[in-house]
């Protein structure tokens, strides 16, 4: 009961806190919110604690058949897009991002490994990793591969099984390096094309929210190349004339950009095709590839293929295929979707180079240590994060598009203050001393949320957060038996 009363009195305290920062910061938006998240926090820390022993198996079987469904189902789907020849898209499920599933991948694993010591969970841990492969999430795969070592090294079970884990896990990032080299170095995955659907325009990456009403039609024509259908494109444009978009990198500015696209119709009319450059097509009813002219990057921007109409609130019915944005000058129209090759190199490109996204992250990270310095008590509040970050950004689109600091100390102390992450410290501490003498298990799991939310903000998603705390219920239950 001591404990409980302790417990109480962190919470009570964190609560106090968060509504001093809302009360300084004046941002009443989410207050209501992280108030329910703290009594479910507490719930569960301090329900299923008190489980009879009985009911606690029944709770640890639970986290091992959604640790083993999620996993499976994340590989069924990755591989069937493999399999099925389809446009390769990162594995999100039922979440707002592939990053999150990758990250929930990890936690839910390490919480099995906390409280099973058989060695099946190698196998277990086999099928995570193939599984956070197909998020393309690399924050959670470097994760994945470290904190499990260390699991393994912490773990004091039969030291035949220990060598064996460290060998497979080694192997497997072994394994790992040699497909992403043989698949970088590959001529079938070479591609120039910078978009990620060039072919299926029906595709999520294109965006299509500016226009009034379009409809995508799939495969309705033989394209220019026989063994290949185009897609039909019935739309009306709004004020600002745009059909469709597809976004690729920032531009940079030692680049020159073009984008071709085929287009057919069966009568004659216009169509605007931008890539940085602009320019108007001529739609016959024949293929003809519309081209634009070669145009630098800025560096500021994203370098995109649009679609658009002469006129405001004009109708278009075109047949469209093989649209592609290079560098240079335009090349043969490749015949495979670049999807694939693009999630390749989310893993082919050196982490610190400009490719990678971590460049926009430091962008991010150094704007919110900003904004933390010019409001250090309380913090902008949530609200008010991206209209700050916007003004910071300038001219700077892509960091002005940004939602959260993809960091989490970052981002608390940003939004917050110096209060909001006295707040945070006190939520983990009020946990973490009930169970600390189980420091050993523990620590695999405290290392994978620091590392995950070094370059990310997925401490407070659902799946990852709640998981989390369960784990630590279930350790105080066991301490009470």
């Amino acid at each position: 009961m001591k404990a409980v009363y302790s417990s109480i009195g962190y919470f009570l305290a964190v609560a106090a806190l968060l509504l001093l920062s809302r009360q300084l910061n004046g941002d009443w938006y989410w207050w209501q919110s992280e108030i329910i998240r703290l009594l479910s926090v507490f719930a569960i820390v301090t329900v299923v604690a008190k489980f009879p022993r009985s009911y606690l198996k029944f709770v640890r079987w639970g986290l091992l058949v959604f640790a083993v469904g999620l996993s499976l189902t994340t590989v069924y789907l990755g591989l069937s897009q493999l399999v099925g020849g389809l446009s390769y898209e990162r594995v999100r499920l039922f979440l707002p991002n592939a990053n999150i599933l990758g990250a929930t991948l990890v936690i839910t694993f390490i919480a099995v490994s906390v409280f099973y010591r058989h060695l099946w969970v190698l196998y277990l841990l086999c099928l995570t990793l193939l599984a956070v492969l197909l998020t393309g999430s690399r924050a959670a795969l470097i994760t994945l591969l470290l904190s499990s070592l260390l699991w393994l090294f912490l773990s004091q079970g039969n030291p035949k099984q220990k060598r064996a884990g460290i060998a497979v896990i080694s192997l497997i990032l072994i394994a790992s390096v040699a497909a992403v080299w043989y698949l970088a170095s590959n001529k079938l995955e070479e591609d120039r094309n910078l978009l990620r659907a060039s072919g299926n325009f029906s595709e999520v990456y294109w965006k299509k929210q500016h226009a009034q009403s379009i409809q995508v039609l799939a495969s309705t024509v033989p394209s220019p190349l026989n063994n290949a259908l185009a897609d039909q494109l019935v739309a009306r444009s709004g004020e600002r004339k745009v059909l469709l978009l597809q976004l690729a990198e920032v531009s940079k500015p030692d680049k020159n950009y073009v984008g071709s696209i085929y287009l057919r119709a069966e009568q004659a009319q216009e169509i605007v095709l931008f890539a940085l450059g602009r320019v108007t097509c001529q739609v016959t009813t024949q293929w003809q590839r519309c081209v634009t002219p070669p145009t630098p990057g800025n560096g500021r921007s994203r370098a995109q293929l649009r679609l658009e109409t002469p006129n405001p609130n004009q109708e278009v019915d075109i047949y469209i295929w093989g649209a592609q944005l290079e560098y240079d000058a335009v090349s043969d129209l490749a015949l495979q979707d670049p999807s694939l090759s693009n999630y390749v190199k989310r893993f082919a490109v050196s982490l610190w180079s400009e490719d990678s996204g971590l460049s926009l992250r430091r962008q991010v990270a150094q704007a919110a240590w900003k904004i933390f310095l010019s409001h250090p008590l309380a913090g902008v509040g949530e609200q008010e994060f991206s209209p700050t970050l916007k003004i910071l950004a300038g001219d700077n689109k892509a960091l002005a598009r940004i939602t959260h600091a993809h960091n989490l100390v970052l981002h608390t102390l940003a939004t917050q203050g110096l209060i909001g992450f006295l707040a945070l410290l006190l939520l983990l501490v009020a946990t973490v001393i009930p169970v600390r003498k189980h420091w050993t298990k523990l620590l695999p799991m405290w290392v994978a949320l620091f590392l995950l939310n070094m370059t990310d903000f997925t401490f407070y998603s659902g799946s990852v957060f709640y998981v989390y705390w369960a784990t630590l219920g279930l350790l105080s239950a066991i301490d009470q038996e």
